[in-house]
């Protein structure tokens, strides 16, 4: 009897040390993969950490004005608030780099540590094989590289999985009402919170197909608990509309926007090598299943539904890759420990021939070979999230930039970043400044396709007047590209772009906007516009380089309109820089159709009508439209199309006007 109890009390310390023990290897294992590599994990890292410090330092972030071209100009909305609240004791360090580094070290270290109490808690404690629960941690180090390295940066993955964690170890223990806090803590950590509605109804689903009983309470309560969520917010109802543009608009359905890298689906054998450990375990979890002469359990049942479902996801979108290895590597343990006896069982057959001790020396063997290849398997792990993380650009790149721009420029001076993926690291490293695109360009594109057009335009470096566009659209003075990847180095080299270089180093440059004087070039599907008189209904589309125009591929974007009607009228104003004498120019599509257009500036028509007939090209040539004196200031243009009637749909439009000064020096 006593030593029953002192075994007990032996055994409740034991998990208790082990516990803290498996937690303590994970900080290490992560502060490791850190300090071998040479910077943070993921740029993103370094902007969530920056903005956790400003809602320290200033309150609660109700505008985001360092995005000026993006739908965060109008609206903001943080939809991982409770994620940045979380960060805020990390920040207290002096170095905001450090404060990045043990966030991530930390909650990396807490999922993985989760994962492995939802593990644990698969066997009960007394039983012999309890105290070998720490192996499974290090299954899931093995598990997968490009896990670890998602999971290591600054970013809501890690804090997510936990989530996920604690939710279905409140439905294994049947307390599903603590769904409902639980729900509306997760909605303000993350909108992809709405994960935790499939997860409840796979669990009921498992309840109902094993013991022919469907439970709703956890559905109940955890879309109870999201919708109260995401109502109770402190950016609602901007919240709402936040979900439905970014999650079921963006990532559920098709995009006018190339997806961002983690949006995109890794080639199959990629899907291989980034997850050999998880698949390895998902393919023996499935041969436990089928060897098995035991009907598959709810608890296992369930596991397997949500790890194929994360599976899917991942087939997706890679950047389901942080959660799918964990449910695999729960799956395999849930398998292993329902059906344990019976294979430990058939394994003492195979190893016993009658001779005392075989058996154990036996099992020592086979667990000496498992863990020396499971740690194995965990560095090789651990050096490719190295490599992984050297991949990516380091941040100081930008460092004395933007020290240059603190200096030289006012507060909140707008400056355009050619590369929208860097606004992370600027960011980091310059709040004093506003930028333009960053996070993702689908939140340009929200804003205004338009100016998502303007901006490809600009890194392909195939927008004239460069400086004039950058001012009018996005109010910049300023634009800064790393050299490598920038279409503005290559337009900063014609100065009527209006790109004065005013600091450069080795790897970026800072342009002062100057537009010039002596010309403009207005690009139709860059401006905007209005139809101010037609005799039929017209439709315009603008058109990608290499998007269909007239059956054929159009070399380059245009505006392009179709009408059944005989005319059609369309307007834009423009700016000209100085009163004098200017030389016009117009490049149109061709058509098949006998078709002319005639300008209008300020009303006045400006000479005879242009012939825009073309058998079976794409778009003209340059026209010259005459010369022209023009004041200075804003100008009415409008192009008036003169069609055929009667004869079915007409297609026309304009490709792009040019002002040049004939009276500049």
């Amino acid at each position: 009897m006593n030593k029953k109890r002192g075994a007990s009390r032996f055994s409740r310390k034991s998990r208790g040390f082990q516990a803290g023990l498996v937690f303590v290897c994970l900080i290490v294992f992560f502060w490791v993969i850190q300090l071998l590599a040479p910077h943070l994990s993921g740029n993103d890292s370094y902007f969530h950490i920056k903005y956790a410090w400003l809602i320290w330092q200033e309150g609660a972030i109700w505008d985001f004005p360092w995005l000026q071209g993006t739908l965060f100009k109008t609206t903001w909305v943080d939809h991982q608030f409770l994620y940045h609240l979380l960060l805020i004791p990390f920040t207290w360090f002096d170095d905001l780099y450090l404060s990045a580094l043990g966030a991530g070290i930390f909650w990396a270290a807490l999922a993985l540590f989760t994962v492995y109490i939802v593990i644990r808690r698969l066997d009960t404690p007394d039983s012999a094989w309890f105290r070998y629960a720490w192996i499974w941690a290090l299954v899931l180090a093995a598990s997968s590289n490009t896990m670890l390295y998602r999971l290591g940066q600054t970013r809501i993955q890690a804090v997510s999985l936990i989530f996920m964690m604690v939710a279905i170890i409140l439905m294994e223990k049947g307390k599903n009402r603590f769904l409902l806090p639980l729900g509306f803590f997760y909605a303000w950590l993350y909108h992809g919170s709405v994960i935790l509605i499939p997860l409840t109804l796979l669990y009921s689903l498992s309840g109902l197909v094993v013991e022919k009983k469907w439970d709703w309470k956890p559905v109940a309560w955890a879309i109870s608990g999201l919708g109260l969520g995401f109502i109770i917010n402190p950016y609602f109802p901007q919240d709402i509309v936040f979900l439905y543009k970014h999650v079921i608009q963006f990532a559920g359905g098709e995009s006018s926007v190339p997806l961002s890298a983690e949006w995109l689906n890794y080639p199959s054998w990629t899907l291989f090598q980034t997850t050999q450990g998880a698949w390895l375990v998902l393919f023996l979890g499935i041969l436990t299943l089928a060897f098995s002469d035991r009907p598959i359990s709810k608890r296992t049942l369930f596991w397997f539904l949500a790890n194929s479902m994360m599976l899917i996801l991942f087939f997706k979108a890679r950047r389901f890759v942080e959660y799918w290895p964990p449910l695999a590597v729960v799956f395999f343990a849930s398998a292993v420990f329902d059906h344990r006896d019976q294979w430990v069982s058939r394994f003492s057959k195979l190893t016993s021939d009658n001779r005392q001790g075989l058996t154990s020396r036996a099992y020592k063997a086979v667990l000496a070979g498992i863990l020396t290849a499971l740690f194995l398997s965990a560095g090789v792990r651990a050096y490719k999230t190295v490599q992984e993380i050297k991949e990516d650009a380091p941040p100081d790149r930008f460092t004395a930039a933007s020290s240059w721009l603190k200096s030289h420029t006012s507060r909140q001076t707008i400056v355009f970043n050619e590369q929208w993926d860097n606004f992370p690291d600027l960011f980091f490293n310059n709040h004093h400044n506003l930028w333009v695109t960053g996070l993702n360009l689908n939140f340009t594109y929200l804003l205004d396709p338009r100016l998502y057009r303007l901006y490809k335009n600009i890194t392909y470096g195939n927008v004239a007047d460069t400086a004039r566009y950058l001012k009018r659209e996005f109010g910049a003075q300023y634009a800064l590209t790393l050299k490598e990847q920038g279409g503005l180095v290559r337009l900063a080299t014609d100065p009527d772009n209006g790109l004065q270089l005013v600091w450069e180093d080795k790897t970026s440059a800072i342009y002062k906007l100057e537009p010039s004087d002596r010309q403009v070039q207005m690009k139709a599907e860059l401006y905007p516009y209005r139809i101010v008189k037609a005799e039929e209904p017209v439709t315009c589309q603008t058109l990608e380089p290499g998007r269909s125009y007239n059956n054929r591929p159009s070399p380059a974007g245009l505006l392009e309109c179709k009408t059944a009607g005989g005319f059609a009228e369309i307007f834009w104003q423009i700016e000209i820089p100085r009163e004098g004498t200017w030389k016009m120019e117009g490049q149109f599509p061709r058509t098949p159709n006998a078709a002319t257009a005639q300008v209008f500036l300020n009303g006045k028509q400006q000479g005879p009508p242009l012939d825009l007939y073309g058998k079976g090209k794409q778009v003209g040539p340059l026209q010259d439209l005459g010369m022209r004196h023009l004041p200075a200031g804003p100008l009415d243009l409008a192009i008036r199309y003169n069609l055929p009637s009667g004869g079915g749909e007409n297609i026309f439009g304009l490709d792009r006007l040019k002002f040049s000064r004939a009276d500049h020096p």
